[in-house]
């Protein structure tokens, strides 16, 4: 409490030394002289703008806030409504029951390679696409395959188009799992780590048609014949 006390007393004083200053200046005294040769009516005139002028300074910081605020806000709206479309799309795609055949690894990794560079994701960007160990609680016989794409230094547009293109390959392609993490040398960006399945989807079964034993005829006569 006391050092408290202490620094409001030297802020006291520091601002009655720099008003006596202010009041002894040339400049404030013809100031002063011609606000003095107003009118009433002029001197209120002045007051009220330097009033509205002082208002205005003490609500120039909140107000460049709050405009701040909003403007956040309404891109972590936007954001959001990507980030739920994404999502969506997946929730649709494993409830598609018209199954495709994934392409094969080595296919799937140049498709993959081919949707990061149209979405403008640079080389030095792409840190690794590997097969990965399928998850633990999935049946190993219902997948074809994994695969892990770590990337870096990614915008939020990039890691929504880049994830829906990925998992509009093929309906047999799944992404599972998604970590986005900022990134540790600028935090505009982030670091996202898809980790894709590729479904085992069982051909359809050949299916032989036998062909039909030629009827058997009868011995016997019609009744109608004449013997």
């Amino acid at each position: 409490m006391a050092s408290q006390e202490e620094l409001l007393n030297r802020l006291r004083e520091g601002f009655d030394t720099l008003s006596g200053k202010i009041r002894e200046s040339p400049s404030y005294q013809k100031l002063r002289e011609r606000f003095e040769s107003l009118s009433p009516n002029g001197q209120k005139a002045v007051l009220g703008s330097a009033a509205a002028f002082a208002l205005l300074l003490l609500l120039l910081a909140p107000l460049n806030s709050f405009f701040n605020s909003l403007n956040n806000i309404n891109q972590f709206e936007s954001h959001r409504s990507r980030v739920h479309d994404l999502y969506k799309a997946a929730s649709e795609g494993q409830s598609n029951s018209g199954l495709t055949q994934a392409p094969a690894a080595e296919v799937l990794r140049t498709q993959i390679e081919s949707i990061l560079k149209s979405n403008q994701i640079l080389s030095e960007q792409i840190l690794s696409i590997s097969n990965d160990a399928p998850p633990s609680y999935l049946p190993k016989e219902g997948l074809s395959s994994t695969t892990q794409i770590r990337l870096s230094k990614l915008n939020l547009r990039q890691i929504i188009d880049a994830g829906l293109a990925i998992q509009g390959i093929s309906t047999a392609l799944k992404i599972i799992d998604l970590d986005v993490r900022a990134n540790t040398q600028d935090s505009r960006y982030f670091d996202v780590n898809y980790r894709l399945i590729a479904l085992q989807v069982p051909s359809p079964p050949t299916i032989e048609f036998e062909p039909e034993p030629p009827a058997k005829k009868s011995g016997k006569k019609p009744k109608g014949d004449l013997e």
